[in-house]
């Protein structure tokens, strides 16, 4: 049976609520099976790794819940150590220190190269972000042909 996947963080991993979250509500939904690959915590590396083993088994559609920019996974040891601005290391400080590029530069690049493969392998993509966002990185997605479906009510 074909299923529908789904990426994110924990809004997409439904950590912290008592009952259903949205994923939850598309199974219920559809009459299909929709997998759940939300992590907490999880930064757009994690989105893009899901985007690129799934694709290959050629799921019905996936959603890509597309995290805040500042968030990155550092490996030490072989193992991902998940970052953010609340919860960070020295290296993380640097970059923050450094300039926003560092953040936003790698994460539109996740979602182009996302896009591309589901384009790749004619995979329907719905691209999300359950925040606001700067127009100037909506406008670079727009030059790619990227369609990102924002929280309109957070909208800058």
């Amino acid at each position: 049976m074909r299923q529908a996947v789904v990426t994110g963080c924990s809004h997409t991993a439904g950590c912290g609520l008592s009952g259903p979250n949205y994923v939850d509500y598309l199974n219920d939904h559809y009459c299909y099976d929709v997998k759940n690959y939300g992590l907490g915590s999880a930064g757009a590396t994690h989105v893009l790794q899901t985007i690129t083993e799934q694709v290959k088994s050629k799921p019905i559609f996936i959603v890509a819940q597309w995290p805040n920019p500042f968030r990155r996974t550092m490996w030490i040891n072989e193992k991902p150590l998940l970052e953010n601005i609340n919860s960070c290391g020295e290296c993380f400080k640097l970059l923050l220190k450094s300039g926003d590029a560092n953040f936003y530069e790698p994460w539109l690049q996740c979602i182009i190269i996302g896009n591309l493969l589901c384009q790749g392998f004619d995979v329907p993509i719905i691209n999300i972000m359950l925040e606001s966002l700067d127009e100037k990185y909506l406008d670079r997605l727009n030059a790619n042909n990227i369609k990102l479906h924002i929280d309109e009510k957070n909208r800058d």
